[in-house]
């Protein structure tokens, strides 16, 4: 998870999806790499973006519909090799410019989807908008497994994005999900 081909992975689902907040959310996820020698700059990017995320409007909304954002991506034991020099800070940075991109990305997914369908909005419907959106930036739900992601995800790694392959497929198709997000699904 520690490098930028995610926006060329992960993130061709949110480019075909939209374009422009595919664009914005890789020109924001570069800012981390603009302060490479210093981490404490890094640090400062990545809590700068956090505050954005926690002052938008839609924050509460995206929380309780569990969007995917404030959260651990893919556990990846980052310590050890943050603390080489020099390799570490560009491993900081990519690991910054992974979270940008991916929770700046699902957030305004959410937002567009959210706003597109404010008059029809109810609990279920933010829900299910959050679980496409999840979906789309490459982060599945894990269900039960959720509490045992952590040790799944060192047995098989990137298990949350594979589950979000099946959700592409699935969504469209799934009666649970409210008609509105499986519209959505079927665009995406």
């Amino acid at each position: 998870s520690a490098d930028i081909s995610y926006a060329f992975r992960q993130g061709l689902r949110i480019f075909s999806a939209d374009a422009k907040i595919w664009k914005d959310s890789l020109k924001e996820s570069f800012e981390p790499f603009k302060h490479i020698t210093d981490k404490e700059s890094q640090q400062a990017v990545f809590n700068e973006f956090k505050a954005r995320l926690v002052s938008n409007d839609l924050y509460d909304t995206a929380m309780k519909s569990k969007l995917s954002i404030g959260v651990i991506e893919d556990y990846f034991p980052t310590a050890v090799v943050e603390k080489i020099p020099v390799l570490g800070n560009v491993f900081k940075a990519s690991n910054e410019a992974f979270t940008i991109f991916s929770q700046g990305a699902r957030m305004r997914l959410f937002e567009k989807l959210h706003e597109k369908h404010a008059d029809s909005m109810t609990p279920e419907l933010a829900k299910d908008l959050a679980e496409i959106s999840n979906s789309i930036s490459g982060r599945g739900n894990l269900g039960k497994l959720e509490g045992q992601s952590g040790l799944l995800n060192k047995v098989f790694y990137s298990l949350r994005y594979i589950k979000s392959t099946v959700d592409i497929f699935w969504n469209p198709f799934d009666p649970a999900l409210d008609p509105i997000a499986r519209m959505e699904a079927r665009k995406s």
